[in-house]
């Protein structure tokens, strides 16, 4: 029973990819497709996941054959949609809203910790550095941050760079973290799971620091992040190290 789940190897294009066999059979994504990664690392990680279930199939014990099926069915059919769903976090990136230091000089100093640096080394992708916003009121630019041309085009030039499995990750990192500078920081190598996980949760782990831990609640966002940062992650250096090896 516990050998039922293995990687496979495959010749896709005269490249060497890597797919699932359950009981014999190959395994197929929600939308009916082969499951076929780049990664033997990332192709082994995934069957795991399927020898750790059960009776019962539970999806979201499985992150990483959710993130890859994602860039299978979704990004790779639909990748405009992906895009776009990266870039709309950029003008109201969660790191660009810092606290006014007079109003509070604790968060004002974990904000510059996990944020400051991030921003700085951005702008060696984007072209300029992020615009921030100090305090709760947000003047103009219809209730958008006003980065420069040069960043929203350097992230747009960015995103449109990335294989189907970069850009998934980046989403998946973005989406959790409601920050495009995270996700790219994460993405390009600058940030590690751990450090982006930080970088995620600045404001809800000092607001836990401050009124302690919900139980069901906080402690339930805290394992979600950890899973989905580190899941990304994971999903990168797998098919980066991949990409790499075939350029």
């Amino acid at each position: 029973e516990g050998n039922r789940q293995d990687a496979a190897l495959l010749s896709v294009d005269g490249l060497p990819k890597f797919t699932i066999t359950l009981d014999g059979k190959r395994l197929r994504t929600p939308a009916g497709q082969n499951f076929v990664v780049p990664s033997e690392e990332l192709a082994f990680a995934v069957a795991a996941e399927w020898d750790a279930q059960t009776e019962f199939i539970t999806p979201a014990q499985m992150p990483l054959m959710t993130l890859a099926c994602t860039a299978i069915d979704q990004t790779a059919y639909d990748k405009e949609t992906t895009i776009q769903n990266i870039l709309k976090y950029l003008p109201n990136d969660t790191t660009s809203y810092l606290v006014d230091p007079d109003e509070d000089r604790v968060l004002a100093r974990k904000q510059k910790e996990h944020w400051d640096k991030l921003r700085v080394w951005s702008a060696k992708i984007l072209g300029d550095e992020p615009a921030v916003i100090i305090g709760a009121v947000l003047i103009g630019k219809g209730g958008k941050l006003p980065h420069s041309k040069e960043v929203y085009e350097g992230a747009e030039r960015f995103v449109r760079s990335l294989d189907i499995w970069s850009l998934t990750a980046l989403q998946c990192a973005t989406v959790e973290a409601k920050s495009f500078l995270v996700g790219l920081g994460l993405t390009k190598q600058y940030l590690s799971a751990e450090k982006a996980i930080g970088a995620a949760r600045v404001e809800e782990e000092f607001q836990i620091g401050i009124w302690g831990c919900v139980e069901g609640q906080h402690d339930y966002d805290r394992l979600n992040c950890n899973i989905q940062m580190r899941s990304a992650s994971f999903l990168l250096s797998c098919t980066q190290a991949w990409k790499k090896n075939f350029e």
